[in-house]
This record gives C-alpha cells, structure tokens and sequence, in this order.
C-alpha cells in the first residue's frame, strides 16, 4: 500500500490520467471508511469513521474513482483483516496463480516484492513452492519479522510502499514485483507505479497487479461492490491505461478468478533512462471527445436504488412474520449491504448476526452497523430460518458448510 495523500486543489482531474473529462454517477453516504476494521463491541463499531461516496467516470481512459475520498480518514493498520483465504474457494484460485505465475515469470530462487502483503499467506506460498526469497510491505502487518520458508524465505516489512522503501529494496537486485488486491485502495496510483519503475526498472524485473473487476461488476448489477476505501474501480482497459500512462510496457492483461471477478496485468518497467512516469500532480491535457458513458455504468445508481428497495421490502416481510436470517460474509460486500438497507441493522430484528469462516473476525463487531460475528458454528444453536449470502461466488462453498451443520433453511443471495 503507499501512503494516503491529501486531496491537491487542481480541481477535478482523474487519479489515473489526469484527465478532466468526469462523469458524476453514483453517489452514497456515510458508509464506513474500512471493511477491514472490525469493533470490539457493537458500540465501538459504530463508532468507526465513515465517509461518502462519489463515484466519477474518467471518459479519457475509463477510470471510476470517489470523488469525495478523504485519504487521512484512512487508517490501514495491524488487525486491519480482508484475507480471504479461509475460504476454500479462494484458496483453490491462489494455488493456481502461484503455479502459474511462478512458470510465466521463472520465479524459482528468485527475489520477490509484494506491495499489500497482508498476513503474507500469498508470499509465503510462493517461499514454499518455488523457493522464492520474498519481501512484502504492508502496514497491517501484525510484525515484521524474518523466516525461512521451505527453500526460500518470507521477511515482512511494516509501513508503506513509496518511493524511499522502493529505493531501500533496489539495493539487492529484485527479480518480480507483485501487487494483488490492493491496488484500487491506492489514492494516487501514478505515484505507487513511479515507486515500481524506481524498484524493477533496473533488471527488467516482471510486474503483476491485480485488481476488483469493477467494470464487470457495474455490468453485473453487482451493486454492494462500492466500498469507501477502494477509492479507484477499474476494469481491464483503465487498469492497462493506467500502467502505460505510467511508462510501462504492458504484456499481457486479462481477466481471472471466478468468470473475471479480477482484472490483471503482466507488465516490465523500461530500462533506466527511458520515459519518466507522468508526475499525479501534471495534468493530461483536456479530453475533447470523451467517450461515450458505458450503459452499465450509466444505469448503475437506478440499479442500486431498486436492489435495495427489494431488500427493504422482503425483510419488513420477514420481520413483520416473525422470521429470522443470518448473514454469510463479512467481507466488502456484507459491510455495504448491511450499511445501506436499513432493516438490515440488528435492532430491526431480522438480521440478528453475520456469519465469517475467517478466525480473526469471529468475535468482533460489523463496522458501522455493529452485527455480531459469529462462527458457521453457531448457528446449530439458533438456527435461523434464512441464510443471506453476501457474495455469490461462495453460495456453493456456503450451502455445503450449512448442510454439514445440519441447517435447514431459505438460501438468498444478496
């Protein structure tokens, strides 16, 4: 991650191009500044910082951005938790970029750098299985530390990822340098992608950057995927726009996981002395002919309006019959239904408790709203007569976990 910046008073421009060719289209309120940071107490999770949503599409290289991000509300630090690897599901997919990578990329015995390393499961698998000597940069980091891994080796590092840890890594050379999931939470994009010129241009080093498909979630209808703190939503061409923009040589880019639920690209910095990085503060010039306001993009506010209106409906239901459901997943996507449809809070009666296979959640607090979050477990005790699941790509993984509990109830995707 590099650290966030305040805003600059050059007006309106895009984060990724420079462009000032915006397009206002959705807009939400006092939604919670972090989907990683959990309460003690239910008190305490409402009382976590929040912020507003504006979403502007870039009509010069397509980005979507919130245009009323305030990058000193965010607060990334250890205890901050998003892994998804405690799902089965997940973990398949990253055992087949680990193999895939470390064939495309020849990553055996090499040096390795990943920007938002988290709790390192991601390094530590490739240390593992192709003997790589990793280093990862996070700030959530829990501590830094130094450990052999197999053949290879894992050290973590706390803080940042700027252009002084970059210059500090250059001095042993760096062979691969991989970004995954954390590059839509960057409020300066150009300024992160300078830092990894600094830190592979030297041996040509491979470059890997992975990103949410916000393009294809707009498509989707997909309408609880806008969270405050992935300030920038790509799809596959603003994600290439964005690292050409840069000076980067894109060689391949493409969709994986679940359909195209990620968007990647493969990329190498040009040799020491080629074209600077445009600076996120030197405008682009102005668009004369934007493009046209992708359809799904367009419509995606109306579409957000009625998915809610449809939950507030089918919950008042519930609730005014007596039922009872329990929400499965306390990722990204439950903290922004839970915080957007208001019968959805726990004092209305209906969704009692969020359900999370991820260890270090259980126990904690729902940001903003304040559910309780509980073990698949728990649910044997006070079965609930609807399971809500938060994201559709786990339904199979989930309704699997809810027979082995012996669950008999309604399944409703969100």
């Amino acid at each position: 991650m590099t650290e966030p910046r305040s805003k600059t008073a050059d007006g309106p421009r895009c984060p990724g191009c420079g462009g000032d060719a915006l397009t206002d289209v959705f807009a939400a309120r006092n939604q919670p500044v972090h989907v990683g940071i959990f309460g003690a107490t239910a008190a305490e999770a409402r009382a976590l910082p929040v912020g507003d949503v504006r979403l502007a599409w870039c009509g010069r290289c397509g980005l979507i951005h919130n245009r009323a991000f305030e990058p000193e509300k965010l607060s990334y630090r250890p205890g901050y938790e998003v892994a998804l690897h405690h799902s089965a599901t997940f973990r398949e997919y990253l055992d087949r970029l680990v193999e895939r990578l470390t064939e495309r990329f020849e990553l055996r015995g090499c040096r390795a750098v990943e920007i938002g390393c988290g709790d390192g499961y991601f390094l530590r698998t490739l240390a593992e299985r192709a003997g790589v000597r990793g280093v990862g940069v996070d700030p959530t980091v829990d501590r830094e530390d130094e450990e052999e891994v197999g053949a290879g080796s894992m050290t973590r590092i706390r803080g940042y990822f700027d252009d002084a840890v970059a210059a500090r890594l250059a001095r042993e050379p760096v062979d691969f340098v991989c970004c995954l999931s954390v590059f839509e939470h960057v409020p300066r994009p150009a300024a992160i992608l300078r830092a990894v010129r600094t830190l592979a241009a030297s041996r040509g080093a491979g470059v890997y950057f992975d990103v949410f498909n916000a393009r294809q979630a707009f498509e989707r209808g997909e309408v609880w995927s806008v969270h405050y703190e992935q300030c920038n939503l790509f799809g596959l061409d603003s994600l290439a726009a964005v690292f050409r923009h840069a000076g980067f040589d894109v060689t391949d880019a493409g969709l994986c996981y679940a359909d195209g639920q990620y968007a990647f690209v493969e990329a190498v910095a040009p040799p020491d002395g080629g074209p600077p990085a445009i600076p996120p503060a030197e405008p682009a010039a102005r668009s004369t002919e934007p493009a046209a306001l992708p359809p799904a993009v367009a419509s995606f506010a109306e579409r957000y309006d009625a998915r809610r209106a449809e939950w507030e409906a089918r919950l008042a239901d519930w609730r005014a019959r007596g039922r009872t459901a329990a929400f499965w997943g306390a990722a990204g996507k439950g903290v922004t239904f839970l915080n957007s449809v208001p019968l959805a809070e726990p004092e209305a009666g209906v969704i009692r408790r969020v359900v999370d296979s991820n260890r270090n959640k259980q126990g904690r607090f729902l940001p903003g709203a304040g559910h309780p979050i509980v073990a698949p477990e728990a649910l044997r005790d006070a079965p609930p007569d609807a399971v809500v699941i938060s994201n559709a790509l786990y339904e199979r993984e989930i309704r699997r976990q809810a027979a082995s509990l012996g669950l008999n109830c309604e399944f409703f995707v969100a």
